[in-house]
């Protein structure tokens, strides 16, 4: 089954896929990988008795050859002190094995993992980083998960453990299965959230800044050190910034690219930086629902391979994979991009399960316990609050942080490992402990980020944002009376009038084709009808309809009629 995964990719994907294998007695190791654009990374290491498989990548291994020694002491870490893995810098899973003992353990990173999945069927147990697989292995059918499909109608991937499939759950981060012969596994977290985030390390605010900075430019520079060709994704936002400022400080070779899309300021600000720093910028024209209309297809084919645990809205920037039929991610670059994984005290609570999806419940048609699960959601993080000893006012950030920070960036990474790698380098453990200690008045991640972009490049400090920092007071007046205010006057030139009124009236063409000219239209039965008309006429850049389709692709792809 393996090897055709493997075929598949190296068809529609890309061409240079690997499958490994190895027995440990009753238990099957098997990996499907590729060449990133790393170097000097091993993505399989194996030496006597014991060996070790990378989903992802540990920058604290790379340039390291396979020696006896390393590889001992990492498979008994792996195997017997997963807590020692806390420690390690990037984006992984792992899976050890010891041939003598006959265990094979596999643990997800403390800090950022790429997603796996568990089940437990008819032919025993499957972990791998895509479910369809794993459920298979396992002795499932495949199945739709009707409870998930209304869960991500309403959230998108921000919510919810199991996947669009039945039976199977994301195993977390910081989590440890051991497996011995002919016994059950045993899951524990091998961290706690406490532990994890430690004591406070910073004296002050500035002092919290120089240690960020240091740990910032040691990670990139070795990021680039061992980059083939890589390209930085700049907008006019904090992260990705505050990332070229950090490249700034490298031996980085400049290259820079921003999508363009339609209404979006963020490639002119992106501009502004490249000059600023001396890089060479390019911007990528992108119309994404032009491509989803005209290429569903191959729409349907990225869906398979990242099984929708991301919104294909977020797929749709890799623009030559949808217009070219035989474009493959050949030679593949490592990128740059933002996501600060720091913790962010919200300015509004527009974070918070109660409000991501405007109430949309009353309108699905599938029954669900959604509400029971935002329920146990947020006890679970007022039992992780009272373990670090804070106030449970608190609670917005830490959700931001596990439940949508932190699962955008895993399934982002996971979703595309097959054909390039995403740096992200503000996801660090340094980075998070840091803004998790810093005092009150600087919990917003925003400012901290700031600091420490205009202490990388001092040259940016007075260059606007996509997003300015306003009070919540400012916020609520703004929208109550200058928005409206503004609506009712007309402010805009007629000229600018009539471009945003054409552009509003083609995504509605548009999200009508989509959606309802096509055969096969099964989230009629999953979400009202009118619900979704009323979106498509009032707000057509809704994530919503990006999660309607997602889902209906999902069908497509692996349910068709």
């Amino acid at each position: 089954m393996l090897e055709k995964l493997t075929a598949f990719y190296n068809t529609n994907l890309t061409s240079n896929c690997e499958f490994r294998s190895i027995a440990i007695g009753n238990i099957i190791v098997g990996q499907i990988s590729n060449n990133l654009g790393i170097l000097k990374w091993n993505p399989w290491m194996q030496e006597g008795s014991n060996g070790c498989a990378w989903a992802g990548v540990c920058e604290d291994y790379l340039g390291i050859s396979n020696t006896t020694l390393w590889l001992n002491n990492l498979a008994n870490d792996v195997i017997d002190h997963p807590k020692r893995l806390a420690e390690l810098t990037g984006s992984f899973s792992i899976c050890a094995w010891n041939s003598h003992k006959k265990h094979v353990a596999i643990a997800t990173g403390a800090t950022q993992h790429q997603t796996l999945w568990l089940a437990k069927g008819p032919k025993g147990w499957a972990i791998g980083s895509r479910a369809r697989i794993a459920l298979l292995l396992s002795g499932y059918r495949l199945e739709m998960n009707s409870n998930e499909v209304s869960l991500f109608l309403s959230y998108g991937y921000h919510l919810g453990q199991e996947s669009l499939f039945k039976n199977i759950k994301r195993i977390k981060g910081r989590k440890h299965i051991l497996f011995r012969q002919h016994e059950p596994p045993q899951q524990k977290t091998y961290i706690a959230l406490s532990d994890y985030i430690g004591k406070p390390e910073a004296k002050n605010f500035n002092d919290a800044v120089d240690i960020c900075v240091h740990q910032l430019k040691k990670r990139v520079k070795k990021q680039v050190y061992f980059s083939r060709d890589p390209l930085l994704t700049l907008t006019g936002g904090r992260d990705s910034r505050c990332i070229a400022a950090a490249l700034y400080n490298t031996d980085f070779n400049s290259n820079v690219v921003s999508y363009n899309l339609v209404n979006n300021i963020d490639s002119k600000i992106a501009l502004k930086i490249s000059k600023m720093l001396y890089f060479q910028h390019n911007t990528i024209d992108i119309d994404q629902l032009y491509l989803l209309s005209k290429y569903r297809s191959r729409a349907q084919l990225f869906i398979k391979s990242s099984e929708g645990i991301e919104t294909i809205r977020h797929n749709l920037i890799n623009k030559e994979f949808f217009d070219d039929e035989n474009y493959k991610y050949e030679p593949l670059k490592p990128v740059f991009i933002g996501l600060h994984a720091g913790l962010r005290k919200p300015i509004t609570n527009s974070y918070t399960f109660l409000k991501l999806n405007n109430g949309i419940e009353r309108f699905l048609k599938i029954d669900n316990d959604i509400p029971y699960q935002c329920l146990e959601i947020k006890k679970n993080i007022d039992v992780e609050l009272e373990s670090l000893d804070v106030s449970n006012s608190r609670w917005p950030e830490l959700f931001y942080w596990q439940h949508k920070a932190l699962k955008w960036g895993q399934d982002n990474m996971s979703a595309k490992d097959l054909y390039k790698w995403w740096w992200t380098p503000l996801f660090d453990r340094i980075l998070i402990q840091i803004s998790w200690h810093l005092p009150e008045q600087y919990h917003a991640s925003m400012r901290f980020i700031e600091a420490i972009t205009v202490r990388l490049a001092p040259q940016l400090k007075h260059l606007k944002y996509d997003r300015p920092i306003y009070s919540s007071k400012f916020i609520n007046f703004f929208y109550k009376n200058i928005c409206n205010h503004y609506k009712k006057i007309n402010i805009f030139s007629n000229k600018s009038l009539i471009r945003h009124s054409e552009i509003k009236n083609n995504k509605i063409i548009m999200w009508y084709d989509i959606l309802f000219k096509n055969q096969d239209c099964t989230w009629k039965d999953w979400i009202d009808e009118n619900y979704i008309l009323n979106i498509i006429k009032t707000s057509p850049d809704s994530e919503i309809l990006w999660n309607v389709i997602t889902v209906q692709l999902f069908k497509e792809a692996f349910f068709p009629e």
